[in-house]
């Protein structure tokens, strides 16, 4: 059945399709406007300029690149001697210098298996300087070659020496003692024996 309508009810039934669409666009428009309202307020602020700078750590020493021993022609008994001084130059504060011997070269000369390092023995001291030579301390040496009981840092002979940030120095005096066994059957094995490219490491750490 179709509905009839006069003219009065189409005008009023318009009147209420535009009424109804023009409010729909405005709740669109205001909500539109809430929308872009919401982050309209902000606030910052930041920390600029962050920058690292790695520690320094340096050890040096006074030997020119020389040798501290060139000796010959040693017997047993004889004593040779020689001192080096240490400097630690850093920004870093470090953990104990070590002291210790991980290469050498040796021959033997009679091919009888007995080699001269085994005799070789070292008193270290640590001295105020190297030539007035005053002892401070004598260093725990015990056998420093023919094995490998001072090879490496974690092994290494304790100096006592903890330096801090800076520059600090010490000297240490080496006496090295070509060693009697008592017996001249012994020392005859050593003969011709040679220690040679023998290397003194003075070695920090700084962290973990």
């Amino acid at each position: 059945m179709t509905a009839n309508h006069t003219p009065a009810e189409s005008r009023t039934r318009g009147n209420l399709v535009r009424v109804t669409a023009i409010v729909a666009s405005m709740a669109v428009v205001g909500l539109m406007v809430v929308t872009a309202s919401s982050a309209a307020f902000t606030a910052s602020t930041e920390n600029p300029d962050n920058a690292f700078d790695a520690a320094t750590i340096a050890l040096t020493d006074d030997d020119g690149g020389t040798a501290m021993f060139t000796v010959t022609d040693m017997v047993p008994g004889d004593v040779a001697t020689g001192c080096i001084t240490v400097t630690y130059t850093g920004t870093a504060d470090p953990l104990e210098v070590k002291l210790y011997q991980n290469a050498y070269s040796e021959t033997d000369g009679a091919a009888d298996g007995a080699t001269l390092d085994a005799a070789l023995t070292f008193d270290i001291d640590q001295v105020n300087d190297c030539t007035l030579q005053t002892k401070l301390a004598d260093l725990d040496v015990g056998t420093l070659l023919a094995n490998a009981a001072h090879a490496d840092y974690a092994s290494g002979v304790a100096t006592g020496w903890d330096p801090a940030s800076g520059t600090s120095n010490e000297s240490f005096l080496f006496t090295a003692t070509f060693t009697p066994s008592g017996s001249s059957a012994t020392d005859n094995t050593r003969i011709g024996d040679t220690v040679s490219n023998l290397i003194f490491t003075w070695e920090t750490q700084a962290g973990s």
